[in-house]
This record gives structure tokens, sequence and C-alpha cells, in this order.
């Protein structure tokens, strides 16, 4: 396949013709030097034949399935569309989110005149399906403390707010596969680890859908989600571990506050298996705001 500018990289699964908002907004972007990868995730039958339906006559589209070597689950899909992508910039999308006509413009004139930036963040709008309404969301991308703010989730990245460089995705790596809740929050992480001065659109350029189940978080219980979240930050405090940063002092500090947030509310639900983890991992910060290593 020839190379192209940009690579769209969607998962799917069982979703066929509700993409179809999401495909037409891909068609009408005012950008079109792009390539768009359907990555499923092992879809029944008449949800793949509809999706190849609406696909089948704009050859910038492809659909292929996600190799049974990987685990199932979006990052995987999101590992493979990266691995077989032409495109010299990255956008991951969702397939039931929707791309305003000038996403993919705005965001590549902004790269290709900011040669030195490894990648840019534009804002979103999340309409809320079980409410019928909607508001622009701000994520507090310029804050002047990146790491602390990212760490106490007053800054986050949505899943399609930047478009990367391919290039700098290589040294990045990918999502981690091993983790059942939170791999965006440990992969985007690493992306501000590895650079955190990237560049920012003011401009709402998406629609994010907020499904009612996003809303209310019934399939999790409370201690189950305080677990996964836990267990994100021992991911990230393995990585940071070692490794030499500018502002490792600031992240240390940052992690040590939400790990002893999550171990007050682990002691207060008795889970003293991940309470006795957690305090392991607190003194571990603590020896490394110490030594910094």
């Amino acid at each position: 396949m020839k190379a192209t500018k940009v690579s769209v990289i969607i998962p799917h699964f069982n979703r066929g013709i509700q993409c179809h908002a999401t495909i037409e907004a891909v068609k009408n972007q005012i950008f079109k030097d792009w390539e768009c990868i359907f990555v499923d995730d092992d879809s029944e039958g008449q949800y793949l034949q509809e999706l190849r339906e609406i696909i089948k006559n704009d050859e910038r589209f492809s659909l292929v399935d996600r190799p049974k070597s990987l685990p199932k689950g979006a990052n995987a899909c999101r590992n493979y569309g990266l691995e077989i992508s032409n495109g010299n910039y990255v956008q991951w999308f969702d397939s039931d989110d929707i791309m305003f006509p000038d996403f993919l413009q705005t965001k590549v004139q902004y790269l290709d005149q900011n040669t030195e930036i490894n990648y840019v963040v534009s804002q979103t709008a999340w309409h809320y399906v079980k409410l019928n309404t909607g508001k622009d969301y701000y994520h507090n991308l310029e804050s002047e403390n990146i790491f602390k703010s990212y760490i106490n989730g007053e800054t986050f990245f949505l899943i399609h707010g930047p478009l990367f460089r391919k290039s700098f995705l290589n040294r990045v790596g990918v999502f981690d596969m091993g983790m059942k809740r939170h791999q965006e929050f440990e992969f985007y992480f690493r992306v501000l680890f590895c650079d955190k001065n990237f560049g920012v659109i003011r401009k709402v350029t998406a629609k994010q859908i907020v499904h009612n189940n996003q809303m209310t978080l019934q399939e999790k219980s409370e201690l189950e989600l305080i677990r996964l979240s836990t267990g994100a930050y021992f991911r990230i405090i393995r990585f940071v571990k070692g490794k030499v940063h500018e502002n490792k002092k600031i992240i240390l500090e940052a992690l040590i506050v939400r790990i002893k947030t999550n171990l007050k509310k682990l002691i207060l639900k008795r889970d003293f298996q991940y309470v006795l983890i957690s305090s392991y991992y607190f003194l571990v910060l603590k020896l490394q705001l110490i030594l910094r290593k």
C-alpha cells in the first residue's frame, strides 16, 4: 500500500451500521490524504458485513482482523493498526465518535508548520446520549505543571485528542495490553514523559459520544475501580524507576499523593491485600524521591 500522510486507526467490535456517522465524518474531512484502518476485535459476521458495505466504495478504508496472537480489546487493535499503518502521522479514533470537517486539516497544518513538535492535541465536545445534551470540554492542556495536573486527573487526553508523528510513537512504545483498565492513562503518561512540549489547538474539532454505561460506572464496583486505577499507578512507578528526567521530583511527589489517597480508600474498604501492595509502592516512591532513582 502506498504511503499516505495520516493513518486513522479505529477499533471495531459488533457495531457495523452504527459506524455510519463516524465513517461519513471521515469521508467529509477537508484534508484528503489519509487512510482509515478498521481493526476488528472478533465481531459477529453480520456486523462485519454491514461495515464492509459502508466502506466498500472508498479504497482509503480497510478492514483487518486483530491477530489471534493478541489479546482481545481496543488497545490491542490500536497497537496492531499502528504496526500496519502507512501514514507519517497517526490518529487514533473510536467507532462512534465524530470528527468535524477540519479535524485532520487543523492538526496536520500545525505539525507541518511546527516541525519540532511531536504531537498536537485539540479540544473536544461531549454529547451525552442519555441526556440528549452536550458541552464543549477543555482538558486543561496548557497547565503550568503538566505532570502534576495529569497525575491528579486535572489534565487528560481523550483517545482522539492527539495527532502523533509516527516516528515519535516508535520511541514511546504501544499500549500495555496486560492492563484491564486505564491503559490510556498509563500510555499517555509515557507520551508526556518522552515529550511534554506538545502543541495545543484551542478550538473544538471532534465530538465524543458518551453512552449511558459510561456515565453510571455500574459495571464496576467502587473497590474494583480503586484497584484498577491503583494498578495503573503501579505500572507508572515501575516505568519511572531508574530513569532520569528533569521533572522526576514533581512526578514522584504527585504519585505519592495519588497512591496515598488510594491507600486510604483501600484501608476503609478493608482490602488488606491491596493495602499491603500499595504500602510497598508507597515506600518505593519515598525511596525513589530520596535517591532520585
